[in-house]
């Protein structure tokens, strides 16, 4: 199927869907997207919110149900400064030789969060959902903790939307575990 945006929608129309990412900017054009495409999207910019919302039940809220897809950067705040506009762009206008701005970015707690999910510890999320990591580091040691995680992919910065959304519907399409009822729910209308 083809929707009005030309793309494919086979995997993605319907879905529920979690980004994690810092950069609003990059974070609103994956959800404004990710809606056009018929997804349920919620957003959250590090992971102090994210855990906050899982934990009070405001995620399954939100999303009508447990989400099929996580699009979780692997460098994050623990807490976003709500005073500025993304931590992406506040290390990008800032001089990267000083120390305390740098430090205030953890480059791996996204892989900590995927953790948190594999060992049951989010309560809104299952253990095998999808994850699709966005990430600006280029690693051996990160590319093989993706494929030792299970259900997961790996996006290189700069991203492009028509990427992004290959290898989201890819990845759906890729889930094993998804019911007949999953499959019928992303290929509605």
């Amino acid at each position: 199927m083809i929707n009005e945006l030309g793309g494919r929608t086979s995997g993605l129309r319907n879905s529920r869907v979690v980004i994690v990412e810092d950069n609003t900017d990059m974070s609103s054009l994956l959800s404004q997207h990710l809606q056009e495409r018929g997804c349920r999207v919620v957003s959250f910019a590090d992971r102090e919110s994210f855990e906050s919302a899982d934990q009070a039940g405001a995620l399954l809220e939100s999303l009508g149900g447990k989400p099929d897809l996580i699009i979780l950067d692997v460098i994050l705040p623990l807490r976003l400064d709500p005073n500025l506009k993304s931590s992406g762009q506040w290390m990008h206008d800032t001089d990267t030789r000083k120390a305390s701005p740098r430090s205030y970015l953890d480059p791996d707690l996204g892989l900590s969060i995927a953790e948190n999910i594999r060992t049951g510890g989010m309560r809104s999320i299952s253990r095998d959902t999808m994850i699709v990591f966005l990430t600006a580091r280029r690693s051996g040691l990160l590319s093989r903790f993706v494929a030792d995680l299970g259900h997961a992919w790996c996006l290189n910065k700069p991203i492009t939307i028509n990427n992004v959304f290959a290898a989201l519907e890819q990845a759906l399409d890729s889930v094993p575990h998804r019911s007949a009822a999953d499959q019928d729910r992303s290929n509605a209308e």
